[in-house]
């Protein structure tokens, strides 16, 4: 993962936010269901990039990207940030590819990137979405 061109930004936005203490678990995954852009495009399949907060179990961010868009990642979570008007403690992964992707944004933000084989409200979450997904 690069760094966000703007390593001042993250330094004001880490004196200006507060710090939550509640772990945000983050995660992507692959959609099977085709989705086009523009009109022309050729359809890809999106991945969609979620963040769950654990204290009240909510959905505080989800996106959809193509999968050519994977470095956008850190930018994802600086809005993510914006929206939240906070900065988290913690940042639960379980995949190594977001270790790469959010491994610089954290040092700088100083939020520890915590690396578990489950996510478990992640879990929770995917299953809710899905299961909606398909009545």
């Amino acid at each position: 993962g690069e760094l966000p061109e703007d390593e001042l930004y993250l330094k004001r936005m880490k004196k200006q936010y507060r710090r939550v203490d509640v772990p945000i678990e983050v995660d992507f995954f692959y959609l099977n269901e085709p989705v086009q852009k523009y009109e022309g495009q050729r359809p890809f399949f999106p991945i969609m990039i979620l963040a769950v907060e654990r204290e009240n179990e909510l959905i505080v961010y989800q996106d959809l990207i193509s999968p050519d868009e994977m470095d956008a990642i850190p930018d994802c979570m600086m809005t993510l940030f914006q929206n939240l008007e906070a900065l988290p403690t913690e940042i639960w992964i379980q995949r190594d590819e977001l270790r790469s992707q959010l491994e610089p944004l954290a040092s700088i933000l100083d939020i520890k990137l915590k690396h578990l084989p489950k996510l478990t409200l992640m879990s929770e979450v995917k299953t809710e979405l899905f299961s909606l997904r398909h009545d």
